[in-house]
């Protein structure tokens, strides 16, 4: 499985997600900030199962189980909208915070299908076979070998370059501040229009007969 660098690095996208919404992206620094928060955890929520599974014996309570299921993320959807809602000032609506919340939980999924182990429960409760990708994206982390630093290395490495990427995508989404285009000096403007002289108080030439 990757480790939280991996996960947490998608964050990134909620900038360019509040940036095009005016109203929210206009909220007061804490609120965004906490929002940024609320989405980290979010990427990270389904790794929960480690606690459940110190707590609880049963298989089912295994890591890559039940909280790994497009279930849970259909679960989790509505309690983010409820927290995200009232955090940015009712500026976006709770559907579409309930599809961030969705998918930045079924990100988590996603990642996890693409890295090599014992795969995740993504069908469950209708099946509890664990699915996995026959190619491999990630390295992942090496929770069993706690002193084998080569391969956290690695792991450390190639996450690293994929938070890389992700900042380098979400920074390229997020709309550009609109800048009025610049106003040229006057005397720079008048001086590409020469002035012509002036008729006023001349008098008119007569002709001679």
């Amino acid at each position: 499985m990757p480790s939280p660098i991996a996960h947490v690095g998608l964050a990134f996208f909620a900038r360019p997600f509040l940036a095009r919404h005016p109203a929210a992206h206009a909220l007061s620094r804490p609120r965004r900030w906490a929002f940024y928060a609320l989405i980290s955890f979010a990427l990270i929520a389904p790794d929960l199962d480690f606690a459940l599974a110190f707590i609880f014996t049963h298989p089912l309570h295994d890591h890559g189980t039940y909280m790994h299921s497009l279930f849970a993320a259909i679960l989790f959807a509505p309690l983010f909208a409820f927290i995200a809602y009232p955090l940015l000032q009712r500026s976006i609506p709770r559907l579409t915070l309930a599809l961030v919340g969705f998918a930045a939980y079924s990100s988590h999924l996603l990642l996890d299908l693409f890295t090599p182990g014992r795969g995740i429960m993504l069908a469950w409760p209708v099946t509890t076979e664990r699915f996995a990708s026959p190619v491999p994206l990630f390295f992942g982390a090496h929770h069993s070998q706690l002193w084998a630093f080569h391969l956290h290395l690695i792991t450390l490495l190639t996450e690293l370059i994929f938070v890389a990427l992700v900042g380098l995508t979400a920074h390229y989404l997020s709309p550009r501040p609109h800048q009025p285009p610049k106003q040229r000096p006057t005397s720079q403007r008048n001086s590409e229009f020469p002035s012509l002289p002036s008729t006023r108080n001349q008098k008119p030439k007569t002709r001679n007969p």
